[in-house]
């Protein structure tokens, strides 16, 4: 197994780079790994090939294979030079985003407190049908609204055909 060298130019032109490692074997595909997104042009990287003792086939089919690889992308923002960095930035950064915005939202209007006191009236008017019933008082009061403040349609405003059910 052969393996690259990294001169200090290479490293030392790469921002906020820990850790790279290249493995070039016959049977598998070139990769480069980091630890952190380099946010670097293709160019740079082109002196690699030319400081390691590859023969010149084996570095034109490295340059075809990244070629081919990335002929029909386009970066979207996340990763200049790695596609398949680029496409799990594109698809893990936005659905983090959305899923730590919306959350801690849905949460919060899950668990608010009873702002319209829905929930409140509600208990109160059951135990106030609990205390009427243990008194022995009727649950719904007749006089609630007193009859002189109620008005009702006479039976020729409603018409003949108006059912009336009680």
């Amino acid at each position: 197994m052969a393996s690259l060298k990294l001169s200090a130019l290479s490293v030392s032109s790469l921002r906020n780079f820990h850790h790279i490692a290249a493995l070039i074997t016959p049977n598998i595909k070139r990769h480069i790994y980091t630890t952190m997104a380099v946010h670097v042009e293709l160019n740079p990287m082109k002196h690699i090939l030319k400081e390691n003792n590859i023969p010149e086939a084996e570095k034109r089919q490295i340059e075809k294979e990244v070629e081919e690889l990335t002929k029909d992308w386009t970066t979207s923002g996340y990763h200049k030079t790695d596609k398949d960095e680029d496409t799990f930035g594109s698809h893990f950064i936005p659905f983090t985003l959305f899923t730590l915005g919306t959350f801690p939202l849905l949460l919060f209007f899950l668990y608010a407190p009873d702002s319209g006191l829905t929930e409140w009236s509600h208990r109160e008017a059951f135990l106030e049908l609990e205390r009427r019933r243990r008194d022995g008082l009727p649950l719904v009061d007749k006089d609630l609204v007193p009859a002189s403040q109620v008005q009702l349609p006479s039976d020729e405003d409603l018409g003949p055909d108006f059912k009336i059910i009680l």
